[in-house]
C-alpha cells in the first residue's frame, strides 16, 4: 500500500509535501484498520473508507502545520493512477487468525478495490458467492475494509455486489445488447 500510494502521490497528483504524503498514508492505515471481526463493524468501516476514497482525507503539510485535503486517486487524470491486478493474494487476518487467498484482487494506487472469485464452469456460482461472504464474515474481514466491488464468475455466469451482500441480492452482469464489437 505505502509504496504504490506514495509513488502516485509524489509523481502524478497535485503536489503534496513529503510530510503530507506520509501523514495521509499513516491516517489511511489507521482508518482502514478493523478492530472487530463483527460484520456490522466491517460495514461501518467500509462505508467510512468509501467516503475517504471519494473525498480524500486531511493530512498535515508539516509537523506543526495545518491540515489540508489529500486525495488518494487522481479522478481528473486517471492515467496518473497505478492500476494493478494480483492473483492468489495470500492474506492472514490478525483478528480471526485465518489465512485465505482471494483469486484476483484489483488494486488502484495500492488500495484493494475489487475482489474476484473464479470458479470452474461445473461449479455453481452460488459456491463462489458463499465463499466471498464467508471470507468477509468469518475468515478475513480485515481485507475487505477498502473493497468496493466483489465479483464471482464461473465462465457461464457472472455476478457482482458490494461487501456483505446476501446471496439473493447479487446482481447478474448484463451484456450490452447494442455492442457490435463482438
Amino acid at each position: 500500500l505505502k509504496d504504490f500510494l506514495k509513488s502516485v502521490m509524489e509523481n502524478g497528483m497535485p503536489k503534496y509535501t513529503e510530510y503530507q504524503i506520509d501523514d495521509a498514508i499513516r491516517n489511511l492505515k489507521n482508518k482502514i484498520e478493523l478492530n472487530s471481526g463483527n460484520s456490522q463493524k466491517l460495514r461501518e468501516k467500509n462505508n467510512e473508507v468509501y467516503k475517504i476514497l471519494i473525498s480524500g482525507l486531511l493530512a498535515k503539510k508539516t509537523e506543526a502545520g495545518e491540515s489540508s485535503r489529500v486525495y488518494l486517486f487522481d479522478f481528473d487524470n486517471p492515467q496518473n493512477n497505478i492500476f494493478s491486478i494480483a492473483e492468489e493474494v495470500s492474506y492472514i487476518d490478525r483478528l480471526k487468525n485465518k489465512n485465505r487467498r482471494p483469486d484476483i484482487v484489483v488494486y488502484v494506487n495500492g488500495i484493494a478495490l475489487a475482489v474476484i472469485e473464479l470458479k470452474k464452469s461445473v461449479v455453481d456460482i452460488k459456491e463462489g458467492i458463499a465463499q466471498h461472504n464467508s471470507n468477509q464474515k468469518d475468515s478475513i474481514p480485515s481485507f475487505f475494509t477498502t473493497t468496493q466491488f466483489c465479483v464471482v464468475s464461473n465462465k457461464d455466469d457472472f455476478k457482482y455486489a458490494t461487501i456483505l451482500t446476501p446471496q439473493e441480492f447479487w446482481c447478474p452482469w448484463k451484456k450490452d445488447t447494442n455492442d457490435t464489437t463482438n
